[in-house]
Order: C-alpha cells, then structure tokens, then sequence
C-alpha cells in the first residue's frame, strides 16, 4: 500500500527558540488606559472549547494556500499550519499567550511547510500579547501581528446530509494513511430517500442508513462488481471495512466529516468542492 502520510505522535520534538522581539511585543497599555472590557477579553476561560483561523498577518508571509489553526481545549492549545501539529500547555497572562513545552506530530512535509512549523513554534513561545474581542483573536509579538477567526464563523460545519465527502484518510487507531487515488471515493447521505450513496472510486452503490445525533446505522451495502487496479480495490475494500461495522459515530468540523466504529477505527472525509 502506497502511504501518502504517516502521522505519529512523538512528545519529544520540542520547539524551544524565543523570538528576540517578543518583549516588544508583549507591552501592556498604562493602567486606566484600556477600555475596560478589554481585561475580559483576554481570559483564558473564553478561549477555552474553541478552535481559530488566521486571517491575515503582518510582519510575517505564511506559505501559499496555508493557514493557522489553533484549538484551545482543557487547557492544552493544539495549532497546525499545513504541516505536522503542534501541542502544549497554555495559560494567559498579563495579556500574554503563555505557552510552553510544545511537542508535536513527526510527519514529513515540504521544507518551506517545515520551516513554518518552526517558525510558528518559536512565535507561540515567544509569549505573544494577546486581545481576544468577540470572535477575533489577535496575536503580536514584536513586528509580527496575527489575526485570527472563530472556526464558526470562518468555517461553519457542513450539512451530514445532502453532501458530498470525499474520502480522505484512513483512521486506524492513532494512525492516519492516506493513500493515492483515495479523493476518487465518495459519501453522500440522502436523507430524503434515506440511502448512503457509495462510489469507491471502482463500484458504485447504495445502503439504507439511520442517523440518531451523531450515531450512524448504516444497512448492508450493495454494489457492482467491477474489477480495477490493485490499489483502487484496497481503496474500496477499506470504505466496505468501515461501513460494515454498521453503528458508526460521526463528527463534522467545518468541511471534515470523521466516521469511526465502537474500535476507533473509520474514515477521513472533507466536503467535496
């Protein structure tokens, strides 16, 4: 099997670097200064559960076509870039972004996508002042100013039913793999019919599927019988596996749909475009 991407978590990959101009960066307005909401603004609390976006920066170019993605949960932040994630403790502090130890994913990438996760490590333990209004995050430290969105309202989550998922990876365990030829399979959940469509990139067809929440029942499976490449039917035997645990549990982020059995394992899929 031809894997595209491999991610392995590997606590021990730490960035450790300091912007020398975070000190800059990190000033705080005289007292009685600020507008008063302003100390709200920057709770730790109300960071907490949400995921951001970048919108634009200054000071700084971000590869082309990539984007920052922070998530702020149970007081670790997750953030990714195109590359590998990166994960930390975090806390706010006089203003400031506060993160330290920051480990991450060990997947191989691009070197200028590469140079970015560094890049990105170092601005986050730089301590980078930090005003969070409504659902706008900004963060500066020295030159460097990066806005960010809430996921919600820069990438609201698509409808389970009535589109098109493209399948994507393959989730087995802690492992994700993806492998070439895999956007060729799609999922459409009809729920006016209340079939799953299937298309595994080689056969097509179609099973009765009840949803309760995010609990999936999907029937048996009914498809043709065409022979195709080798790698085409590993593809479809992999769809045919995850639909055939049958209760499946499913999870929409924006574009991204997870399907997972009871074991953990399932399938990847982002919104066709």
């Amino acid at each position: 099997m031809e894997l595209t991407q491999i991610l392995r978590l590997t606590p021990l990959l730490i960035f450790g670097a300091a912007l020398t101009l975070a000190a800059c960066g990190n000033q705080t307005a005289p007292a009685g200064s600020a507008d008063p909401s302003d100390a709200a603004t920057t709770s730790a609390e109300l960071l907490e559960g949400r995921t951001f976006l970048s919108t634009s920066i200054s000071g700084h170019e971000l590869v082309d076509g990539s984007q920052v993605r922070m998530t702020f949960d149970g007081g670790s932040v997750s953030v990714q870039a195109g590359c590998n994630t990166m994960f930390g403790p975090y806390a706010v502090e006089q203003d400031s972004l506060r993160v330290t130890h920051l480990a991450g994913t060990e997947m191989g990438c691009p070197e200028e996508l590469m140079s970015q996760d560094q890049w990105l490590g170092e601005f986050l333990e730089s301590g980078p002042g930090l005003v969070l209004r409504g659902d706008d995050l900004t963060l500066t430290a020295g030159e460097v100013e990066l806005v960010l969105v809430d996921r919600e309202i820069a990438d609201p989550d698509l409808s389970f039913e009535g589109t098109t998922w493209q399948l994507e990876s393959s989730i087995r365990g802690d492992a994700v793999s993806n492998i070439v030829g895999m956007e060729e399979a799609t999922l459409r959940f009809d729920q006016a019919e209340g079939r799953l469509l299937v298309d595994t990139g080689c056969n097509q067809g179609s099973a009765p599927y009840e949803r309760d929440g995010d609990r999936v029942t999907v029937g048996p499976l009914i498809l043709t019988r065409m022979a195709c490449e080798p790698q085409a039917m590993e593809i479809e035997q992999l769809v045919v596996t995850a639909l055939d645990q049958q209760a499946l549990t499913m999870s929409i982020v924006g574009g991204q749909l997870t399907l997972s059995g009871e074991d953990g394992d399932g399938l990847g899929l982002r919104a066709q475009a």
